[in-house]
């Protein structure tokens, strides 16, 4: 990993996917850009798509004022107004440089190389402070044995010399993990280095350190502790958080992520907040797990909002009066399919949050984009835009890219070495398997909100999305299951007696009153009758003793319909008690109450003139 300084080279992909749907893509190249040890510049034949410059590149300098003034009416606290000044531009990560513009041309685009003459080892990441200054965060990747330790250099734009080097720290000298932080140029101009379990400001000029802070490291000793990276609110607060490498494992950089022992056996994260001119711990908080992605931090509904992305949820933590608190109105949202690996970071976009999984080990398992709702974290959207790409391994240690003014998403994957646009708008129609579409449906640009069809019986379904890129695949993720129906026939019973000289009767009125949920199709309630009665009925079949009541027609839940039943009391029967019983016996769908599914009235005959029914 030891690298010299080079113009980035691009491969230009784009791959339109709408609603989850994989319409296209490009594979992605990679290419040697000068590796070797320290020492004098090693000469190097460019890759095949690039031609040796021969000399520094300065791109074209009349955009350089424009691109300025951009950056300037950007407003992105808490990063100094210029082009590069956070390592993914802007505190949501988004990763979009709204000011940069894109020298070359398509579809046949020509790269040129310049590299440096010095060798700035594992280069992490660069920022700038204007056009004519360029800073460059290196040595914290411990992998590499030419990587000794955090080191800040400035260098010359154009020719990549080294103006002056500040090295931090000597990880062999100090025996800890060497890991890295990041580099960051805060709004007052500070360079800001957070590396190992340090923080410090940089001067400019000179790279002196100017102020230098030791950070808390928790439960885990510090040696195996690093504040991989920092995030910040917009008044400056920066806010950072801990990975911890296993207790005796000597490996380094991210190896010990992927080689100790038991990576998992280490104590658990804190979260600080930090003041951005002191330097001091101004809130920590254990998180509950380790977790190895970066911090993201935004601003929703007035409240400064962290997102944290563990080993199998994402976390939110606000900080509302200058300290930290779990988010209880929101998650922990579980967001692994089996066998995928933790995320690296989650981006912004709009009212949601999107993360990529398979960050960790490399994994058979397709990737997954998630996207989840700031304002509900139910609300979750999951696709996999390479499901069906036919690589062995996934594997993406980076983040997603978001364009929120297009609600637009891009992922990649190492393993299948693809590049997916993923845009929820448009779509057309949402289906529910066999059921068939939705009645209605709604989508935004992180997910659908659709009106299940009915469907004529109860299993899960796919649900997939169909724009005018074509269809959703499937995904054990995107299934909708579809519960037997019930319908709870609750059943009541009335008795009017009906007095006479020689003869009396009594009415009964049976009620089948439908509670729900779902709709009775049909049922059969019956009653045995006491004997030496006569009984007569209209809507129902009287037989040896017995009445028997159908529904021949559904009853919506809610409706109610009525049976009748008639009784002749005569000389007899006088003095005597009975007791009918009307019971449920049968009905379709599923009755989930049967607690209602029988009523019971039992009446005394003491004259035929003197009836009475309790």
């Amino acid at each position: 990993m030891t690298t010299r300084l080079s113009v980035l080279r691009l491969t230009a992909v784009v791959a339109a996917v709408v609603m989850a749907v994989l319409v296209g893509f490009s594979g992605c190249s990679s290419s040697d850009s000068g590796k070797g040890g320290n020492g004098p510049r090693a000469t190097s034949s460019p890759p095949a798509d690039e031609t040796a410059a021969n000399g520094p590149l300065v791109g074209t300098p009349s955009l350089v004022a424009g691109e300025q003034s951009c950056a300037a009416a950007e407003g992105n606290a808490p990063w100094f107004p210029t082009i590069a000044a956070f390592e993914v531009h802007d505190s949501n990560r988004t990763h979009l440089y709204a000011c940069a513009h894109f020298l070359g041309a398509q579809p046949n685009n020509q790269v040129f190389a310049h590299s440096s003459d010095q060798v700035y080892v594992t280069p992490y990441n660069i920022v700038d402070r204007g056009p004519n200054e360029l800073y460059v965060y290196g040595g914290g990747y411990g992998d590499d044995p030419a990587a000794s330790g955090s080191f800040v250099s400035r260098v010359e734009p154009g020719t990549f010399n080294e103006v002056w080097r500040r090295v931090l720290i000597n990880t062999n000298a100090t025996d800890e993990w060497n890991y890295p932080g990041v580099l960051n140029t805060l709004a007052d101009g500070s360079l800001v280095v957070i590396y190992g379990y340090h923080i410090a400001r940089i001067d400019p000029a000179n790279g002196n350190v100017l102020a230098q802070t030791t950070l808390p490291t928790g439960q885990s000793a510090p040696r195996d502790t690093a504040y991989n990276g920092y995030d910040a609110l917009p008044d400056g607060t920066i806010v950072a958080k801990t990975v911890n490498r296993q207790p005796g494992c000597t490996e380094q950089g991210f190896s010990a992520f992927l080689d100790c022992p038991d990576p998992t056996a280490v104590p658990p994260s804190i979260l600080v907040a930090i003041d951005p001119r002191s330097l001091q711990v101004l809130s920590q908080v254990t998180l509950p797990e380790m977790m190895g992605g970066r911090i993201t931090t935004t601003v929703f509904n007035g409240t400064g909002q962290i997102y944290l992305p563990g080993a199998t949820k994402l976390y939110r933590y606000s900080y509302p009066n200058g300290a930290f608190a779990p988010d209880p109105t929101w998650g922990p949202v579980p967001y692994l399919q089996s066998g995928q690996t933790a995320a690296s970071a989650m981006a912004v976009i709009n009212d949601y949050v999107v993360a990529m999984t398979n960050g960790g080990k490399p994994t058979p398992t397709p990737m997954s984009v998630v996207a989840v709702s700031q304002a509900d974290s139910t609300k979750v959207a999951t696709v996999q835009p390479f499901a069906n790409s036919g690589a062995k391994q996934s594997f993406i240690p980076s983040m997603v890219s978001v364009d929120p003014e297009n609600n637009r998403v891009y992922a990649m994957d190492a393993g299948a070495g693809k590049l997916a646009g993923i845009d929820l708008a448009g779509a057309t129609a949402v289906s529910f398997g066999a059921a068939g579409n939705a009645t209605a449906f709604s989508c935004t640009a992180t997910g659908c909100t659709a009106t299940a069809p009915a469907a004529s019986a109860a299993g899960a379904v796919d649900v997939r999305v169909t724009t005018p890129g074509g269809t959703s695949a499937t995904s054990p993720a995107d299934r909708f299951t579809y519960a037997a129906p019930t319908a709870d026939l609750a059943v009541s019973l009335g008795a009017t007696p009906v007095g006479g000289l020689l003869f009396g009767r009594v009415d009964y009125t049976l009620t089948l009153t439908n509670q729900g949920p779902g709709r009775v199709d049909s049922a059969t309630v019956s009653a045995d009758l006491p004997g030496g009665f006569t009984a007569s009925s209209t809507d129902c079949t009287v037989a040896a003793g017995k009445l028997t009541c159908t529904l021949a027609t559904p009853l919506a839940a809610g409706a109610t319909t009525t049976r009748h039943l008639s009784l002749q009391v005569g000389l007899l029967n006088l003095g005597r008690t009975f007791t009918v019983t009307a019971a449920r016996t049968a009905s379709a769908p599923v009755d989930p109450v049967p607690a209602n599914d029988r009523a019971s009235r039992t009446c005394s005959a003491t004259l035929a003139l003197l009836i009475s029914c309790s």
